[in-house]
């Protein structure tokens, strides 16, 4: 069986911290395709919940703002680089350490890509890069989708560096794996020749799984909701969706995830409930036979979607919302443009008939259960670490 080290930048549990937390955490799972051990910055309180396998660098006093930017402004490198770079030299030392126990050194963000300057030719071969989302996609929606001018130009000016950073790292890696095929198309133009393939993210199936005779009638989105492309979906849904929908078809609306803004915390009232975050997203899954993403921009795949197909849900979503995601409009989801109009329009006609609801929900968990399992996804990784071995 071969043998894995998975390079993270932060613990990755509790699994709902963030999508990468996610994908590590289930990596490290054990299964019949590797064994997989962890070398991570210990940055948080998780001595209750140490894993056997983590291997836990010291967490380095908080940079100031003042202190980042000022790092930012003499380097040429995005934001994310630039705080990651002060644990180059004792991860680098560890993988100098440790390698010949390794078959591969699964690199898990490409943030931490430049740790390939710090090792040997022999040990960079063992190198596979999962910068999982293309972040210069990201930042070039992002700054396509702000109307703030001022902000509009550092958001490009952040896609340039990103750009830039991509263009000459992708390539340094035999192998970079997105979890989004557009993602990985994006990352292809920008650097020929770097070997970008895709590998979903997956869903629990047995932990996301609901009965039908649970089912509510609500409309719920989920997501961290200080997360700028989850902030920008809340407000948009609150302000230009909903006032759009003909009153008697508007279902109660559940915002559920960690750290609302004061302004939608204050929105709680008679048709919409915000929880903020909750230990278990799937009671309120369950109260809602309409998953609604009103997403307008952000990368990669999407776990929220994931996770309300696999609870049985009817999603209605934007296409940004579906990308990775090999689902069907009208078979197993409703794909409306990112208008509000277009969306108050498809909610309305969906919430108002039961048997599209029922259809469409059954067809989604479907898919999961074909396509998005932990252990496929896992058997995927596997092939990639396999391929890479063999191709030494």
């Amino acid at each position: 069986m071969l043998n894995v080290l998975i390079v993270a930048e932060t613990y990755p549990y509790p699994e709902h911290r963030n999508g990468l937390a996610k994908i590590n955490a289930n990596l490290l799972v054990n299964n019949p395709y590797y064994h997989a051990e962890m070398l991570c910055i210990g940055d948080q309180e998780t001595a209750a919940d140490i894993r056997s396998g983590i291997h836990r660098l010291s967490e380095r006093p908080i940079m100031s703002s003042g202190e980042k930017l000022r790092r930012y402004l003499v380097s040429a490198a995005p934001i994310g680089e630039v705080k990651a770079r002060p644990y180059f030299e004792e991860m680098a030392a560890f993988i100098r350490a440790n390698h010949e126990r390794f078959d591969v050194i699964h690199v898990s963000s490409s943030y931490l890509a430049g740790l390939i300057d710090h090792v040997s030719p022999e040990i960079a071969r063992k190198m596979v890069l999962f910068a999982i989302d293309s972040v210069s996609l990201f930042w070039s929606r992002r700054a396509k989708a702000e109307k703030n001018l001022i902000k509009r130009m550092i958001y490009l000016h952040e896609y340039r560096r990103n750009v830039r950073h991509e263009r000459f790292r992708y390539p340094q890696f035999r192998k970079t794996v997105f979890v989004s095929s557009v993602d990985a198309t994006f990352a292809a133009a920008i650097a020929p020749g770097a070997g970008c393939i895709t590998i979903p993210n997956g869903v629990d199936i047995d932990y996301f799984s609901v009965g039908a005779a649970e089912r509510g009638s609500s409309m719920v989105f989920t997501g961290d909701l200080a997360y700028a492309p989850n902030r920008d979906a809340a407000d948009f849904l609150i302000d230009e969706v909903l006032p759009r929908i003909p009153t008697a078809s508007v279902p109660h609306l559940y915002l559920v995830g960690q750290r609302p803004s004061a302004r939608l915390t204050g929105l709680n009232r008679d048709d919409i409930t915000v929880t903020g975050f909750v230990d278990d997203l799937r009671p309120y899954l369950a109260k809602a036979s309409v998953y609604v993403s009103p997403l307008r921009f952000g990368s990669g795949i999407k776990n929220k979607v994931l996770e309300a197909m696999s609870m049985g849900l009817t999603v209605i979503g934007t296409p940004v919302s579906f990308e990775g995601i090999e689902c069907q409009d009208g078979v197993n989801c409703i794909v409306a443009q990112a208008d509000a109009d277009d969306l108050a329009k498809r909610i309305a006609q969906v919430v108002r008939n039961p048997g599209l609801l029922s259809c469409l929900g059954t067809a989604a968990r479907q898919l999961i259960e074909k396509k998005y399992s932990w252990d496929s996804i896992r058997k995927a990784y596997g092939q990639v670490y396999a391929d890479s071995v063999n191709y030494r």
